[in-house]
């Protein structure tokens, strides 16, 4: 009965930890960022807006929608591509944020860097 008491609370101790963990890293990414090819503004109520360019193209791809820390993994639900409804969820490891940098890596394994403008 003891250790049974004992694996409960440290679960419970452990699934708080994780949330504690997610509010810690929601509140690290909260702000905007920028890269070479664009902008990713992520607002503390847990939506987003993004602005990217790419090499091939000059055109302008704006995003928006909603995001949220799961057990340390970001997970970006877009709602809208450049203004029209758009629906979308990705996920990306994040391997370090602080306060002037963010660093994540995305399914395909690629790692991207970003870096804080306010």
């Amino acid at each position: 009965m003891r250790l049974a008491l004992r694996i409960c609370l440290m679960l419970i101790w452990l699934l708080t930890g994780c949330d504690h963990r997610d509010e810690q890293l929601q509140s690290k990414l909260t702000g905007s960022w920028f890269a070479a090819f664009g902008t990713l503004t992520m607002g503390a109520n847990g939506t987003f807006i993004s602005k990217w360019t790419n090499a091939v193209s000059t055109n302008e791809f704006i995003y928006e929608g909603t995001w949220r820390v799961e057990d340390g993994v970001l997970i970006v639900s877009c709602t809208k591509s450049n203004g029209a409804p758009f629906s979308d969820t990705n996920y990306f490891n994040i391997i370090r944020v602080n306060e002037r940098e963010l660093v994540y890596q995305y399914q395909t394994l690629e790692t991207i860097s970003l870096t804080r403008i306010k």
